[in-house]
């Protein structure tokens, strides 16, 4: 994996595989991250009899490489059962969701699963940027991932729901993390959001997440009018 980032120092190389540490002090503040990945990423190599090993210049980048020896594997595709029935995705039709997510990839994948639902989606890069979007929009739910840069997803959601409209009080907000810890997915409730979906998920999740708190939502908005 390559990237044209801000690089690293020669120091710092060996130090940023530590659990819970970064580059330098700022990075986390500026970029986001809690400094776990590089660790995992370390840790699970080494359970393959690989090593994990990195090429860095400040300013110019980084190259994280290794290899892995893999047997052909013999795993079935996702069966049917896993995915959505035409029935199913016509339910879904027409609600509009944002996508909060600074990961470009985890974007495209959410995106590709809403237009087959035709479901219109809108995405953010961050927290802040979300909270913008929200005031300016009428979406019907929110897919909030937690680490993101300058607003993270637990600011994000305090913020809007704070907003003095009564409708940002019951706005869907589902969180999208990787951990399973219970303590997160505690702080994911006590900050407001209605529920979570573990990372990496499938289609039918999603699809049933959504479909649940979607439902909510158009009760809440029926009783209102």
């Amino acid at each position: 994996m390559a990237d044209t980032g801000i690089g690293i120092a020669a120091n710092n190389l060996e130090l940023i595989f530590e659990s819970f540490t970064q580059a330098t002090a700022d990075t986390t503040r500026k970029f986001g991250g809690t400094g776990l990945g590089l660790s995992i990423s370390k840790k699970l190599l080494q359970l393959m009899d690989s090593e994990i090993k990195v090429k860095s210049e400040p300013g110019k980048g980084s190259v994280f490489y290794f290899r892995l020896r893999l047997k052909n594997s013999m795993a079935q595709p996702e069966s049917q059962s896993e995915k959505v029935s035409p029935q199913e995705k016509a339910n879904l039709a027409g609600l509009k969701i944002l996508i909060v997510d600074d990961n470009k990839i985890n974007v495209m994948l959410i995106k590709q699963f809403l237009k087959l639902w035709a479901v219109r989606s809108d995405e953010a890069a961050n927290g802040k940027i979300a909270f913008k979007m929200v005031r300016k929009n009428d979406y019907d739910m929110i897919l909030m991932d937690l680490q993101m840069p300058e607003m993270d997803g637990y600011e994000s959601t305090i913020a809007i729901r704070n907003l003095p409209d009564a409708k940002f009080k019951d706005l869907p907000i589902i969180a999208l993390t990787a951990s399973v810890l219970h303590d997160v997915r505690d702080k994911v409730i006590e900050t407001g959001m209605n529920d979570f979906i573990i990372k990496p998920f499938n289609q039918k999740e999603l699809y049933q997440k959504i479909l649940l708190h979607s439902s909510c939502s158009v009760s809440v908005k029926k009783n209102n009018l």
